[in-house]
């Protein structure tokens, strides 16, 4: 089984190592051991950037026999200068930036960690690379550690940033005309201002806020069968309120109706046969 790469660099920097590197380099051990988390796997990534481009296994190989990387994993610190600065040819020259941002120390301080870093990467791929050691072999090497080297990323810290940037989409650049019209309006109220005319209104007070609309309903179908239509609630109504009416105004005139009279009272002499009025 192949070893990985990152637990060969990391064996060669042990707490005393580091202890001896922040002395150094006068920064506080547990510091710089934060920083050796990050820049361990951003060297081997680098490197193995390096060696995907056309002719970088060969750059890679000859930087081996330029930092004499074989001896590097056995005597770190004897790699580790106070003033040394990384190879732009193998790591870009944002990454000390980045490491020192990401485990607060000096500049100066990432880039001897950087330096002393790149030797011990190198001879840790030629450490496990199968022989005989060429851009072949290595280029396998490389690829097989990939995933490795991308686990060993702490959190917080990633590589990708220094990536170009992605074209802006269509809802961010309609963003720089309201920025600009922004700043305009702040430069025309500092002017009017200075000219004594008074407080500038930078933006318009809002105006009213348009009324709520009820949401729409719709209509039920008055032929529809689920439920009365809709006009016959009222013709129900008008018939309920007749018959009420009709039952009160019967009862009414009921009790107004006028007894039939009695019949007139006839005189006595009147009534007496055969007597005839004024005889």
């Amino acid at each position: 089984m192949t070893p990985n790469v990152v637990d060969l660099v990391q064996g060669a920097l042990g707490p005393d190592v580091l202890s001896r590197a922040g002395e150094r380099l006068n920064e506080e051990s547990n510091t710089l051991g934060r920083a050796a988390s990050a820049a361990i796997p951003a060297v081997l990534w680098r490197l193995i950037e390096r060696g995907r481009a056309p002719g970088g296994a060969d750059a890679l190989l000859g930087a081996m026999r330029r930092t004499g990387a074989a001896r590097a994993l056995a005597d770190p610190l004897s790699r580790l200068q106070a003033d040394a600065r990384p190879d732009p040819d193998l790591l870009a020259d944002d990454l000390e930036d980045r490491l020192a941002g990401f485990a607060r120390i000096r500049p100066e301080s990432a880039a001897a960690l950087l330096a002393m870093l790149t030797p011990l990467a190198l001879g840790a791929f030629a450490r496990i690379a199968p022989t005989p050691l060429n851009a072949d072999t290595l280029g396998r090497t490389l690829r097989e550690q990939e995933n490795n080297v991308e686990r060993a990323f702490p959190p917080g810290f990633d590589l990708r940033g220094a990536e170009p940037p992605t074209p802006a989409t269509a809802p961010e650049r309609t963003a720089a005309p309201v920025l600009a019209d922004a700043v305009d309006r702040v430069v025309a109220a500092e002017a009017a201002a200075a000219s004594g005319g008074g407080e500038a209104v930078l933006f318009p007070a809002p105006g009213p806020a348009p009324a709520a609309q009820p949401p729409a309903t719709r209509a039920p179908d008055s032929t529809s069968g689920g439920g009365l239509p809709r006009w016959l609630l009222p013709l129900l109504a008008a018939l309920i309120l007749l018959g009420v009416l009709f039952f009160l105004l019967r009862g009414f005139f009921d009790t107004q109706a006028v007894e039939p009279a009695a019949p007139a009272a006839i005189p006595p002499e009147a009534a007496a046969p055969g007597r005839v009025p004024g005889s």
